[in-house]
């Protein structure tokens, strides 16, 4: 299948080579384009080119034509990657401090993923210090940069802040296609603890601080998916690009589950779900009266097996926190919740700095080191995305 790219063009004087670039990327047979070119743009190259190598239905450029029935949403979600080609000081200026006010950058405000930025200015624009702060503040959000070369710039002066060549750009394309094997595809992940309440004030918990499935929805972002995170109460702030569902209790966590179950492509429950909850809750602050206080539990809803139950095309992947014979019931369990991974790691982990875990399949078992929760993220998604 080809790659969808959603290139937008901005005005810079680069863009008289844009028409030559989208035809090589025509040419490798790999991609389908569409272009958004901003109104400067449209002031700097005769359109009629790159009208004809891409088609006219691929050429977007007043954002109140709805004779396409495409909007900037669509544009902005609908794609493998963004490029923007070339980018001017302008755009990556508006990206970087929230400014949506035409076409093209109202396509880089709704897009949720990240995007490859080839800017071409001439030198003190470029090293302009708000220039480089803005694209920093752009670099730190997880975007990329493709950096200008040096050379005679049109203006006749020599200095960095040129176009890369024709052959680099494509070639740049792919490399960032590349890092991004979960485009299009929507990963639904469970984080943190649940709480089940004895009174008004009083709850059953857990101490998982929701670190581990932060860093697996972080890192699933940063491959192109499109991310839902399901959390616990947990002091972790929002993900940038990550769709943030906050939940208390094991039926709130279940409900939020079950409306994002059937989108999504692959699931994975690493939150610490309450396995019990009181068969009931007093409607007032219990008191004290005596010693001891004996609370009857039931079970609490089990929503990694009943997810289990439901899936039809969804990679579902579990986690098994252990004290003991972490295999032997991580295989029990893959079973159990007709899940397609279980990922076991040992109790005594949850708040140590480094962290190890063991990929369980019907198949096989890796053993992965003890890392840091942000490397072992990537490491579990390095097994997991070939079976996606």
């Amino acid at each position: 299948m080809k790659k969808q790219l959603t290139i937008i063009i901005t005005g810079s004087i680069a863009v008289v080579k844009v028409a030559d670039i989208c035809q090589r990327l025509l040419q490798t047979g790999e991609y389908d384009l569409k272009c958004v070119v901003s109104e400067h743009a449209q002031q700097l190259f005769d359109l009629s080119e790159l009208t004809t190598i891409i088609g006219e239905n691929q050429l977007y450029t007043d954002f109140f034509d709805e004779s396409t029935g495409v909007t900037h949403i669509d544009l902005a979600q609908q794609t493998d990657a963004i490029i923007v080609l070339p980018a001017s000081y302008n755009i990556i200026g508006k990206m970087a401090n929230g400014i949506a006010d035409d076409l093209a950058s109202t396509v880089l405000a709704a897009a949720s993923q990240k995007v490859l930025f080839i800017p071409a200015m001439n030198t003190v624009m470029y090293e302009n210090p708000i220039f480089q702060e803005n694209q920093r503040k752009l670099e730190q959000l997880g975007h990329q940069f493709m950096p200008p070369v040096s050379g005679m710039l049109k203006c006749g002066v020599e200095g960095i802040g040129r176009l890369p060549e024709p052959v680099a750009i494509v070639t740049e394309i792919a490399r960032f296609l590349a890092q991004r094997p979960l485009s299009r595809k929507r990963v639904l992940i469970t984080a943190g603890p649940t709480r089940v309440y004895l009174d008004p004030i009083r709850y059953i918990s857990n101490t998982s601080s929701g670190t581990m499935g932060y860093e697996l929805a972080r890192e699933a972002q940063r491959l192109g998916a499109q991310v839902t995170l399901v959390l616990g109460p947990s002091a972790l702030g929002d993900l940038p690009g990550v769709e943030m569902i906050r939940v208390e209790t094991p039926q709130e966590m279940y409900e939020a589950c079950e409306k994002e179950f059937a989108y999504s492509d692959v699931v994975i429950m690493n939150a610490a779900v309450s396995d019990y909850k009181p068969k009931t809750v007093a409607t007032k602050k219990i008191k004290k009266a005596g010693e001891t206080l004996i609370l009857e539990l039931e079970r609490s809803i089990d929503i990694l097996a009943t997810l289990g139950q439901q899936k039809v095309h969804q990679l579902l992947v579990g986690f098994a926190a252990e004290s003991e014979n972490h295999l032997e019931n991580a295989r029990g369990k893959l079973v159990r919740k007709n899940a397609d991974v279980i990922i076991a790691n040992d109790v005594a982990h949850f708040r140590a700095e480094l962290h190890q875990a063991t990929i369980v399949t019907r198949t096989k078992t890796v053993p992965l080191p003890a890392v840091p929760k942000a490397e072992l993220a990537v490491q579990i998604w390095q097994q997991l995305v070939p079976l996606v």
